[in-house]
């Protein structure tokens, strides 16, 4: 949890860099150092959570998991942003991480 005032500019280029692209020099700067990243891959990632679809931005990658169904679904954003495809068989390590990361997030109780 962060308890520091943010811009709308600066989620802007948080949401830029995560996304790969280059930061808006007009607007402020990314929000990835106030959870401790200093970098796309560092910090905890972003997740989110719905009853039927669980994600989670890491990165260059998104994780999608249907609980329900135990499906997991991994995409390198850097080579396709449109989540064409699923990579969670050639890298069953990483999906595997990424799964152990969004549900302990998932298990953190709410502050």
């Amino acid at each position: 949890m962060v308890n520091v005032p943010v811009t709308c500019a600066g989620v802007f280029n948080t949401l830029r860099v995560l996304r790969g692209l280059a930061p808006d020099s007009s607007a402020d700067p990314s929000l990835l150092a106030l959870v401790g990243a200093t970098d796309i891959g560092d910090g905890p990632g972003f997740p989110g959570f719905a009853e039927a679809q669980w994600s989670l931005l890491y990165g260059k990658h998104r994780l999608l998991y249907m609980p329900h169904q135990q499906l997991v679904e991994l995409y390198d954003l850097e080579r396709d942003p449109l989540e064409r495809k699923n990579k969670a068989d050639e890298d069953p390590q990483l999906a595997g991480e990424l799964l152990t990361r969004l549900i302990q997030m998932q298990n953190e109780p709410s502050q």
